[in-house]
């Protein structure tokens, strides 16, 4: 039954990576995905929540077939903003096969401010809204760390879908990226 159940959701999983509503950065063809994705990957992988800049609704599945670094996140958390100075190094170091995400999880804030902090800081990678839905998805697969913005919460996605444990602490851009470069080889 449980390995039924991952078959139905990988199948879900890439029908709606091949959409033709998927964002312009995700591969043009499904990429291959790993068939041992737990439900809560799943889950994570297919619940919407909104992109900051644009309004729109996307999902992590969006991006299959790269590499994602999810940070969670509020506008007022100092600990997330030296995190994020550390991003702007990080970031240097990757091309557009390796997507950099912050996903404010307070549920106080709202996209227009979340977009207007991420130009006030001069940050240039994708912001978003959580919203519930996938803020519970998160906690069920992290527990309640994942909505605590100060012990700055990350973590990975390589390309075949495979989410990796939840890292804490204020991480140096040379940690970023070696965190990163462990989950495009996953």
């Amino acid at each position: 039954m449980k390995r039924s159940v991952l078959i139905l959701g990988a199948l879900i999983f890439l029908a709606a990576c091949s959409s033709s509503t998927v964002s312009s950065t995700a591969p043009t063809s499904a990429p291959t995905i790993s068939a041992a994705l737990s439900a809560d990957d799943l889950a994570i992988l297919n619940t919407p929540f909104i992109d900051a800049f644009t309004g729109n609704s996307i999902k992590l599945g969006d991006f299959a077939g790269k590499t994602i670094y999810v940070e969670a996140m509020a506008a007022w958390c100092t600990n997330c903003r030296i995190q994020q100075h550390e991003i702007i190094t990080a970031q240097k170091s990757f091309d557009s096969s390796t997507i950099f995400l912050s996903i404010d999880l307070d549920p106080n804030e709202n996209a227009a401010q979340l977009a207007q902090y991420s130009k006030d800081q001069g940050y240039e990678w994708r912001f978003a809204i959580a919203g519930g839905t996938l803020a519970d998805k998160l906690i069920n697969k992290f527990g309640r760390t994942i909505t605590n913005p100060p012990s700055t919460p990350k973590f990975t996605i390589s390309p075949s879908g495979k989410i990796s444990d939840l890292g804490t602490g204020i991480e140096s851009s040379d940690d970023l990226i070696k965190r990163i470069k462990v989950a495009s080889a996953a």
